[in-house]
């Protein structure tokens, strides 16, 4: 009985060393793979109904898909709010033209930052508050980190109002 076991464990060894020895040395994933080139990997995506965009592309669309939402957004409360202020509408003109009137007061202010090297979220956002282009510092860093903007700021010089929000400033430093 003895003879017969060690036979048996003697020849798995011996077919797990040949197993090992085809593992290591010979390597089909490599083979396997091609390295095609961006433009025809593009143009094959292409061919197959799909569509290829850049990054900017992809940013720009979806903050067009946001606008579009808040667009949406507020035609549906306007609509809402119209039938309810039927009632009220002399006290809505009165408290537009104080508003309007608040506004005007308000001017739009304008501001070249100016982006260098090395710069954080949190100097950036420091000197948008100092120009008076936004009014929290924390908020608009907290913003940049939680939307991915503070990894994709870009160096230069860019235009920004008062009158932009968060999201447009983001989306201007970025480009």
């Amino acid at each position: 009985m003895k003879q017969p076991v060690r036979l048996f464990s003697l020849g798995l060894f011996t077919a797990s060393l040949i197993v090992l020895i085809l593992f290591l040395f010979v390597d089909d994933s490599k083979k396997n793979v091609e390295n095609i080139p961006n433009d025809e990997m593009i143009t094959a995506l292409q061919a197959d109904g799909y569509r290829v965009l850049s990054e900017s592309e992809y940013i720009s669309l979806s903050v067009n898909n946001d606008k579009d939402k808040q667009e949406a957004e507020k035609t549906e409360k306007a609509s809402a709010e119209g039938q309810a202020e039927d009632n009220n509408s002399a006290e809505k003109a009165d408290e537009d033209k104080e508003n309007k009137a608040d506004e005007a007061e308000k001017e739009e202010k304008t501001y070249t930052l100016t982006i260098k090297s090395g710069m954080a979220s949190s100097e950036i956002s420091d000197a948008l508050v100092e120009n008076g282009i936004i009014d929290d510092a924390g908020k608009f860093s907290k913003f940049l980190k939680d939307k991915g903007y503070d990894t994709k700021v870009q160096l230069g010089k860019f235009k920004v109002s008062s009158s932009m929000n968060q999201k447009e400033i983001a989306e201007e430093i970025t480009k």
